[in-house]
């Protein structure tokens, strides 16, 4: 009988692109949005005016619970510096709202595959990266001022009221009516998602061994 090449399974792992969206580099801050995209499906975002905040520091609490839930449907994820920045800010702002921190999944951390001797890539950030590789997309920039004044946006249109009380004197400076630095960001992180995707499928024949954290 000759020889007859199988089809190959849709997927073998059920993978998103995952990107988290905060206030500052730093776990004492909130979460705005976490944006995921299942590798060749269209993007969504889960964003902090989506879920009634919580007052005090974990306005983002139901936000965060939500991530948790929807990333455990997925058996793994890929990111872009995902192992030192998404996956622990997620952890501990889990933790500091009393919830079990994500279940441990396949991860990718593409940047990774860009530097530790598998690139000598001058940079590994992934818009210089998305460049060389001559990437269709291009990442959106932000200063932290838009991220601050995205917070105290995402308050007022999640309906709290958006009483300064309830901000911080630093961001309260910054309240503004109306929320076009918190859209900004989602798109930001809507446009994180397709670069880091595109990225990945160039360098995922880099990838030697799966990483479980």
């Amino acid at each position: 009988m000759a020889y007859k090449k199988p089809a190959l399974p849709e997927a073998c792992l059920n993978l998103a692109v995952v990107d988290i969206e905060c206030a500052s580099l730093y776990s004492h801050t909130p979460i705005l949005c976490v944006g995921i995209k299942p590798l060749g499906s269209e993007p969504y975002i889960m964003g902090l005016k989506d879920f009634p905040p919580v007052a005090g520091r974990n306005i983002d609490k139901h936000l965060v619970c939500a991530t948790l839930d929807e990333l455990e449907r997925y058996d793994g994820y890929v990111t872009w510096n995902g192992l030192m920045f998404d996956i622990p800010m997620l952890d501990d702002r889990a933790t500091m709202a009393g919830r079990k921190i994500h279940e441990t999944r396949f991860h990718c951390d593409a940047m990774y595959l860009a530097s530790w001797g598998k690139s000598r890539m001058q940079s590994r950030r992934l818009d210089w990266v998305a460049k060389q590789l001559g990437c269709p997309f291009v990442k959106t920039q932000l200063d932290i001022n838009v991220w601050q004044d995205a917070i105290a946006e995402s308050l007022l249109y999640a309906n709290v009221g958006g009483s300064l009380d309830q901000l911080d004197k630093e961001l309260s400076s910054r309240f503004k009516v109306g929320h076009k630095n918190y859209d900004y960001i989602v798109e930001h992180c809507l446009e994180d998602l397709k670069v880091t995707e595109w990225v990945f499928g160039r360098l995922k024949n880099r990838m030697r061994s799966m990483i479980k954290r």
